[in-house]
């Protein structure tokens, strides 16, 4: 099995290993009543979720979105990845998350930083490129235009509970510690069964 660096292990895991080692990784949180993987079709923008009490998705939760990608994540992407959880969130399907943690191993587009750390300037941007970004991404092959009740709910939404988390965060983190050598195991079986 390798020993190469953790980091590098972060990097190498797939877009399901890197869930699922979110999921395990937050669980070691002592903040979290629950925490929960919802994966594919009909995850409504939620890869990994920590509900901070036993209301669940009716209380305050985290919403880890989890994005393994060649490169840095694409600011179009994120935006429509936030655009996403707020639109169902608007749908009652949710309370919005009051946080949001973009879980990007090979880091986000400098623009995308840059919004992160402006959250005034990340709502602007949402609102601006919803027709760009989010309009036809939320729903296959549905139009979801930005009405003007979803708009206030958006101008509405605490965009400062947006943040990143890198790799180097992960690995720093002492919930992690616990979990250590899973990050290899998660490669592993995926290399026995044939996955990888």
């Amino acid at each position: 099995m390798s020993k190469a660096p953790l980091d590098r292990q972060i990097l190498a895991l797939t877009d399901v290993q890197l869930e699922q080692f979110v999921r395990e990784w937050i669980s070691h949180k002592k903040e979290y009543a629950e925490v929960r993987r919802f994966s594919g079709p009909g995850d409504m923008g939620r890869d990994v979720v920590g509900f901070l009490s036993t209301k669940k998705h009716e209380g305050d939760w985290h919403n880890y979105q989890c994005k393994q990608y060649g490169r840095t994540l694409p600011t179009g992407l994120g935006l429509a990845e936030v655009g996403k959880v707020l639109y169902y969130s608007h749908q009652d399907e949710f309370t919005p998350p009051t946080r949001f943690f973009f879980v990007a191993p090979r880091g986000l587009h400098r623009d995308l930083k840059r919004y992160i750390s402006k959250p005034a300037e990340f709502k602007a941007a949402l609102l601006s490129t919803w027709d760009q970004n989010c309009a036809k991404s939320i729903i296959e092959n549905k139009l979801i235009p930005l009405s003007l009740e979803l708009r206030a709910f958006i101008e509405s939404y605490n965009f400062s509970a947006i943040t990143q988390i890198s790799a180097d965060d992960t690995l720093h983190d002492s919930a992690q510690h616990p979990i250590r050598d899973r990050i290899r195991l998660f490669r592993y079986r995926d290399i026995c069964s044939g996955k990888v």
